[in-house]
């Protein structure tokens, strides 16, 4: 599989994948579940039509055991787990009373966990193709920590604003005040 942009031209770096799991949709699509299982790039372009073939070859990974790698992959870890805890907060994550973690986050090694956390920024395609073309799992972590870190910091802020107006208003409310029609008086901390 390589990414692909809206005028056809694909990336010069793939994955190849492994159909976990599919199932036919009423309207005729089907839905697969895969998995990347190594990276290559593409050396050239075999045929185009009707089916796209390419000579590839695999690429090597880099060695993931080393201390730094790990020290960074466990702040991954616990920032991914952070915004876990603010989408249920915030209720974009509804899991009921048992405190939700993907198993992913407990059992993968950094390099399988680097690839895993790409793999969840699906609104961000063009930056997956970049995280998948990055050759050091230490920088690719780095590269999902600091967005990790502003998707938390956004959130975090989010909540505050919410809560800070959620509780004036019903404090206000509850209270019978006419003192401020307009709503609650918002002034910047000194």
């Amino acid at each position: 599989m390589c990414w692909s942009d809206s005028k056809g031209a694909i990336a010069a770096i793939g994955t190849t994948l492994l159909i976990e799991s599919h199932m036919r949709m009423d309207d005729g699509r089907l839905g697969i579940e895969n998995k990347g299982i190594e990276r290559f790039k593409v050396l050239r372009i075999c045929e185009e039509r009707p089916v796209l073939i390419c000579e590839v070859e695999v690429l090597d990974e880099d060695d993931d055991s080393l201390p730094e790698v790990q020290a960074e992959a466990d702040e991954v870890r616990e920032l991914f787990r952070t915004l876990i805890r603010l989408h249920v907060r915030k209720g974009t994550i509804k899991v009921g009373d048992e405190q939700y973690e993907p198993e992913e986050l407990k059992d993968l090694g950094p390099r399988d966990l680097s690839y895993w956390i790409a793999s969840n920024f699906r609104e961000m395609p063009q930056h997956q193709q970049i995280l998948l073309q990055e050759n050091s799992t230490l920088q690719r972590l780095k590269d999902e920590k600091g967005v990790l870190e502003g998707s938390v910091n956004y959130l975090r802020a989010r909540l505050a604003v919410e809560s800070a107006f959620t509780t004036d208003s019903s404090s206000e409310e509850s209270a019978g005040s006419e003192d401020s029609p307009e709503g609650p008086e918002v002034t910047p901390e000194q």
